[in-house]
């Protein structure tokens, strides 16, 4: 996302005739030393944003306007829970026209907006510029004394920059295999990709949602936060294999006794009624416990391919979260003595 630092200024409203009936109008008004894109204006992530507001008046330079005392606010605000918040609020008078004539000089005043006028859970606040002007002596039609009401010049977005939000994080398993509940801190716009036929996602409030498989699809889904092309990604594995590696050795010679594979479950995992098995009925083997198992290849193993030797697969099955759960890998059982072709 490009955003533009302007030291010049962000207009509320350009010079033109806006229409309005008031003899004294606010014709130009903006912003200096801002961050945006587009007309969104941004602010900090939770910390006050300093700014400056300018703009210019302009009233009838002819009589009896000219003599005429000349005293009026311009101010800029927003609404919260209906109430009108103010974050600046700048006066004119006499003195702003040193020359005489139609326009006032550039009439200017800093300001701070405060930190959290902006947050996640609420990224964005319209900010209007309006302004008003204390009657006294006027001419017709202007001739009951006292301030007119407030007349509205134009509104801009102040949103949340987002290249200072705070990452969204993400607390539940890295794997399901039915359905599973996760916790985001700053969640943004939530959804589950790569899903199509795979997981559903439901959200449950309260910063949770709900992966649910859909029968027993299997891959890979991701878990995404995003705002203003800001991408947060949790993967999520979605299939009932036991969440774990096996170690041992990837290759076995004929001949060879004793050779012993491990399964090492993930952190904070255990399973119960686990079995070892092997797709070969040629190897010898023993479950030694549940989380290790001996294989012995006889010096008589008949293998297809007498030169690389051929592949056969472990094993390991369990009761777990989601009923039976299986964990797989690849030996290859090698000729003692290979033969060349």
């Amino acid at each position: 996302m490009e955003i533009r630092r302007f030291f010049i200024a962000i207009l509320f409203i350009s010079l033109c005739n806006l229409g309005f009936g008031q003899r004294i109008r606010l014709e130009s008004a903006g912003l200096t030393n801002v961050s945006f894109k587009g007309n969104v204006i941004f602010l900090k992530y939770n910390a006050p944003t300093a700014m400056r507001f300018y703009f210019m008046m302009s009233k009838p330079a002819i009589a009896p306007w000219s003599g005429l005392p000349v005293k009026g606010e311009a101010k800029l605000f927003y609404y919260k829970d209906n109430q009108e918040v103010v974050l600046v609020t700048a006066p004119f008078t006499n003195a702003d026209w040193p020359s005489g004539g139609t326009f006032s000089q550039m009439i200017q005043k800093d300001f701070t907006v405060p930190a959290n006028t902006v947050t996640v859970s609420n990224p964005v606040v319209d900010v209007q510029a309006r302004w008003r002007y204390y009657k006294e002596g006027y001419p017709d039609p202007e001739t009951t004394n006292g301030w007119t009401e407030w007349y509205y010049a134009s509104t801009r977005p102040f949103a949340l920059n987002p290249d200072e939000i705070p990452a969204s994080s993400f607390s539940g398993s890295n794997s399901t295999c039915g359905e599973s509940v996760y916790t985001i801190t700053n969640p943004y716009k939530v959804t589950l990709e790569n899903a199509a036929g795979i997981a559903t996602l439901t959200s449950l409030g309260n910063n949770q949602w709900k992966v649910i498989r859909i029968g027993n699809a299997v891959g890979t889904v991701i878990l995404r936060s995003t705002y203003e092309g800001k991408v947060f990604n949790y993967p999520i594995e979605v299939s009932s294999e036991m969440k774990g590696t096996i170690d041992g050795p990837v290759g076995i010679k004929q001949g060879w006794n004793d050779n012993y594979f491990y399964f090492k479950p993930e952190p904070g995992m255990d399973y119960t009624n686990v079995n070892w098995s092997v797709d070969s009925p040629h190897l010898i083997t023993t479950q030694v416990d549940k989380y290790t198992f001996k294989i012995s290849v006889p010096t008589n193993y008949p293998l297809m391919d007498k030169g690389r030797g051929d592949d056969v697969e472990i094993y390991i099955r369990s009761n777990g979260e989601c009923g039976v759960m299986e964990k797989s890998r690849i030996l290859r059982i090698l000729p003692a003595r290979p033969i060349k072709n």
